[in-house]
């Protein structure tokens, strides 16, 4: 049990190394903060859903 937590725990955080270096990445290229886009993802949270439920429409498509 310890393992297998232990790996989830290295998964998850490189799971949260790589949106990190994504925002970064996007925050760059529009001249912003990663601040910047964090807020604007917590403070959208409806426009973000949008986002995705389109997302999601494309893909089952």
């Amino acid at each position: 049990d310890v393992t297998k937590d232990s790996l989830e725990l290295s998964v998850a955080e490189r799971i949260w190394g790589v949106m990190q270096e994504l925002v970064i990445a996007v925050a760059e290229l529009f001249g912003l903060t990663d601040e910047d886009i964090y807020q604007a993802i917590i403070n959208r949270e409806e426009d973000m859903k949008h986002i995705c439920d389109i997302y999601r429409l494309k893909a089952a498509s």
